[in-house]
């Protein structure tokens, strides 16, 4: 029994730790500074992406302006 209890509050207490959430705050970026993050990890997802040579699934459709009624 006081094994399992050291055990239990051993595993408490590294979680504890990595939970804590402790560190620096997110650094600012520039626009292209954040344009070769999303390049970098989009080439990273596609490498494991099973899926890659059917492309989208789906069609993006763009919102058009109304069109106004003749009179």
């Amino acid at each position: 029994m006081k094994g399992f209890i050291r055990i239990s509050t051993g595993m408490v207490l590294a979680l504890s730790l990595l939970l804590t959430g402790c560190g620096k705050p997110m650094a600012a970026l520039t626009e292209e500074e954040e344009e070769l993050i999303v390049a970098y990890a989009s080439s990273a997802v596609s490498k494991a992406n099973r899926a890659q040579e059917r492309g989208l699934t789906w069609q993006v459709e763009e919102e058009l302006p109304p069109e106004e009624e003749a009179p």
